[in-house]
């Protein structure tokens, strides 16, 4: 019984040392659709429909769209509304392989997808 514990203890003590495999780094994934402290409203059918389903809803449709337009996103870590007007909504896309994404919801117009490196200025 003694020699169990003892070696037991000591498989512990060696294991405490050792670092614990290292995991490639996730990007943060935050669900906010809005700014802290941002009154911006949506004015847009489909940006009300983004606000009130859940978080990973609202990346997947948004994720699906960006495909839809041609361009790549593997997976969305954030999407925030920054802005509307007359039924034109401004979302700001992040995705995991490839960044940001200026997302346009219009009612009047093409919805766009533009690369913000290339394409939002």
């Amino acid at each position: 019984m003694i020699n169990r514990s003892a070696t037991l203890l000591t498989v512990l003590l060696t294991a405490c040392g050792r670092d614990a495999p290292s995991q490639p780094e996730q990007p943060a994934v935050s669900y906010v659709a809005r700014e802290t402290a941002s009154n911006v409203q949506p004015t847009n059918p489909l940006s009300v429909q983004l606000l009130v389903v859940s978080g990973p809803v609202r990346f997947e449709s948004l994720r699906q769209f960006i495909i839809e337009k041609g361009k790549q996103c593997n997976a969305v870590t954030r999407a925030v509304l920054l802005g509307g007007l007359a039924g034109s909504d401004e979302w700001l896309v992040t995705c995991k392989d490839t960044g940001e994404w200026t997302v346009w919801l219009r009612s009047d117009a093409p919805n766009e997808v533009l690369r913000c490196s290339t394409e939002c200025e």
